[in-house]
Protein backbone atom coordinates (compact mmCIF):
# COMPACT_ATOMS: atom_id res chain seq x y z
CA UNK A 1 0.00 0.00 0.00
CA UNK A 2 1.10 3.35 -1.11
CA UNK A 3 0.76 5.66 2.36
CA UNK A 4 1.77 8.72 0.45
CA UNK A 5 -0.69 8.44 -1.99
CA UNK A 6 -3.42 7.48 0.52
CA UNK A 7 -2.54 10.38 2.54
CA UNK A 8 -2.57 12.79 -0.58
CA UNK A 9 -6.39 11.60 -1.19
CA UNK A 10 -7.63 12.40 2.37
CA UNK A 11 -5.54 15.38 2.52
CA UNK A 12 -7.13 16.71 -0.77
CA UNK A 13 -11.13 15.68 0.07
CA UNK A 14 -10.41 17.23 3.59
CA UNK A 15 -8.99 20.31 2.15
CA UNK A 16 -12.31 20.43 -0.18
CA UNK A 17 -14.23 20.58 3.08
CA UNK A 18 -11.82 23.05 5.25
CA UNK A 19 -10.82 25.60 2.92
CA UNK A 20 -9.89 28.30 5.52
CA UNK A 21 -6.95 25.58 6.68
CA UNK A 22 -3.60 25.71 5.03
CA UNK A 23 -2.67 22.03 4.52
CA UNK A 24 1.33 20.64 3.89
CA UNK A 25 2.64 16.89 3.16
CA UNK A 26 6.18 16.32 3.57
CA UNK A 27 7.26 13.25 2.30
CA UNK A 28 10.73 11.45 2.70
CA UNK A 29 11.20 8.51 0.32
CA UNK A 30 8.64 6.19 -0.91
CA UNK A 31 6.17 5.15 2.28
CA UNK A 32 5.02 1.56 1.28
CA UNK A 33 4.27 -1.22 3.59
CA UNK A 34 3.55 -4.45 2.23
CA UNK A 35 0.42 -6.01 3.47
CA UNK A 36 -2.30 -3.63 4.58
CA UNK A 37 -6.00 -3.33 3.98
CA UNK A 38 -5.88 -0.13 2.02
CA UNK A 39 -9.50 0.75 2.65
CA UNK A 40 -9.29 0.42 6.61
CA UNK A 41 -5.97 2.14 6.58
CA UNK A 42 -7.23 4.96 4.65
CA UNK A 43 -10.22 5.24 7.06
CA UNK A 44 -7.83 5.24 9.94
CA UNK A 45 -5.96 8.10 8.53
CA UNK A 46 -9.29 10.02 6.96
CA UNK A 47 -10.50 10.18 10.81
CA UNK A 48 -7.30 11.58 12.30
CA UNK A 49 -6.61 13.85 9.50
CA UNK A 50 -10.45 14.95 9.83
CA UNK A 51 -10.07 15.60 13.45
CA UNK A 52 -6.89 17.88 12.94
CA UNK A 53 -8.33 20.13 9.89
CA UNK A 54 -11.43 19.88 12.44
CA UNK A 55 -9.53 21.37 15.11
CA UNK A 56 -6.95 23.93 13.05
CA UNK A 57 -10.54 25.18 11.12
CA UNK A 58 -11.52 26.59 14.59
CA UNK A 59 -9.08 29.39 14.22
CA UNK A 60 -7.91 29.22 10.33
CA UNK A 61 -5.07 27.40 11.52
CA UNK A 62 -2.58 24.33 9.71
CA UNK A 63 -2.48 21.01 9.55
CA UNK A 64 0.85 19.38 8.78
CA UNK A 65 1.60 15.62 7.50
CA UNK A 66 4.89 13.83 7.21
CA UNK A 67 5.61 10.73 6.34
CA UNK A 68 8.85 8.78 7.21
CA UNK A 69 10.65 5.72 5.88
CA UNK A 70 11.74 4.03 9.41
CA UNK A 71 13.64 0.88 9.24
CA UNK A 72 11.06 -1.36 9.48
CA UNK A 73 7.70 0.83 8.85
CA UNK A 74 6.38 3.70 7.82
CA UNK A 75 5.44 6.71 10.50
CA UNK A 76 2.72 9.31 9.57
CA UNK A 77 3.08 12.45 12.15
CA UNK A 78 -0.39 14.06 11.86
CA UNK A 79 -0.01 18.10 13.51
CA UNK A 80 -2.20 20.50 14.00
CA UNK A 81 -2.41 24.40 15.85
CA UNK A 82 -6.20 23.81 17.09
CA UNK A 83 -6.45 24.59 20.63
CA UNK A 84 -4.86 21.46 21.97
CA UNK A 85 -5.92 18.40 24.37
CA UNK A 86 -8.62 19.77 27.13
CA UNK A 87 -7.43 19.68 30.39
CA UNK A 88 -10.33 17.26 30.98
CA UNK A 89 -8.70 14.96 28.58
CA UNK A 90 -8.51 11.33 29.86
CA UNK A 91 -5.14 11.48 28.18
CA UNK A 92 -5.82 7.81 26.46
CA UNK A 93 -7.75 7.20 23.79
CA UNK A 94 -11.53 6.14 25.11
CA UNK A 95 -14.36 5.68 22.96
CA UNK A 96 -17.56 7.98 23.26
CA UNK A 97 -15.23 10.75 24.31
CA UNK A 98 -15.61 13.99 22.50
CA UNK A 99 -13.70 17.54 22.59
CA UNK A 100 -16.56 19.17 19.49
CA UNK A 101 -19.99 19.78 19.99
CA UNK A 102 -22.48 16.76 18.55
CA UNK A 103 -18.91 14.62 18.75
CA UNK A 104 -19.55 10.78 18.85
CA UNK A 105 -16.20 10.32 20.33
CA UNK A 106 -15.68 7.26 17.91
CA UNK A 107 -13.18 8.69 15.29
CA UNK A 108 -9.51 7.97 17.30
CA UNK A 109 -10.61 4.49 18.84
CA UNK A 110 -11.66 3.54 15.88
CA UNK A 111 -8.34 4.65 13.83
CA UNK A 112 -6.82 2.73 16.93
CA UNK A 113 -8.10 -0.10 16.25
CA UNK A 114 -7.46 -0.16 12.65
CA UNK A 115 -3.41 0.54 13.37
CA UNK A 116 -3.47 -2.55 16.27
CA UNK A 117 -4.87 -4.86 13.51
CA UNK A 118 -2.33 -4.25 10.89
CA UNK A 119 0.04 -4.05 13.70
CA UNK A 120 0.42 -0.65 14.20
CA UNK A 121 0.63 1.87 16.93
CA UNK A 122 -1.02 5.54 17.44
CA UNK A 123 -0.01 7.84 20.16
CA UNK A 124 -1.16 11.47 20.79
CA UNK A 125 0.90 14.19 22.54
CA UNK A 126 0.23 18.11 22.86
CA UNK A 127 2.24 20.95 20.46
CA UNK A 128 3.82 23.54 21.87
CA UNK A 129 1.93 26.25 22.28
CA UNK A 130 -0.90 24.61 20.77
CA UNK A 131 -2.27 21.88 19.25
CA UNK A 132 -1.77 17.88 19.15
CA UNK A 133 0.39 15.76 16.93
CA UNK A 134 -0.94 12.25 16.43
CA UNK A 135 2.06 9.95 15.46
CA UNK A 136 0.77 6.47 13.48
CA UNK A 137 3.41 3.63 12.93
CA UNK A 138 2.83 1.41 10.44
CA UNK A 139 5.12 -1.95 9.67
CA UNK A 140 6.14 -3.29 6.95
CA UNK A 141 4.69 -6.51 7.35
CA UNK A 142 1.92 -8.55 8.84
CA UNK A 143 1.39 -8.20 12.54
CA UNK A 144 3.08 -11.52 14.39
CA UNK A 145 0.07 -13.52 15.34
Amino acid sequence: TDVGRLVERVLAREGRAHEDVLARLVAEGAPVVAEADEEMLERAIENLVRNAFEAADRGGGHVEVELRRGTDGVEVLIQDDGPGLGPDHPGEIQPFYSTRPGGLGLGLPLARKILLLHGGSLRLEPREPRGISVLVFLPDGNPEA
